[in-house]
């Protein structure tokens, strides 16, 4: 099933507060039908998104805003989000 760049950068927030059940339920609150299991498939894709490892060693290495304008960049979040995704990593 296809999710809105909103409902993606809302379940990508909450995985980078680490509540991944909440994302799990947010995705299956957009997806009616599909099973729990599918659901936590599908939310660990976005959790495995390219940019994620770069993203955290640029956190790692000090470069916190350049982390976050990847984030930025990748997804539908704010600068504002972005910035909190990162502090989360």
């Amino acid at each position: 099933m296809s999710l809105d760049q909103k409902t993606i950068a809302d379940i990508t927030l909450l995985l980078a507060q680490r509540k991944k059940l909440q994302a799990v339920k947010v995705y299956l609150d957009h997806n009616p039908g599909v099973s729990l299991e599918a659901a936590k498939q599908a939310v660990e894709a976005i959790e495995a998104q390219p940019w994620s490892p770069q993203a955290s060693a640029l956190k790692a290495n000090g470069q916190a805003m350049q982390a976050a304008q990847l984030v930025h960049k990748h997804t539908s979040l704010s600068m504002r989000e972005a910035k909190r995704f990162v502090d989360g990593l």
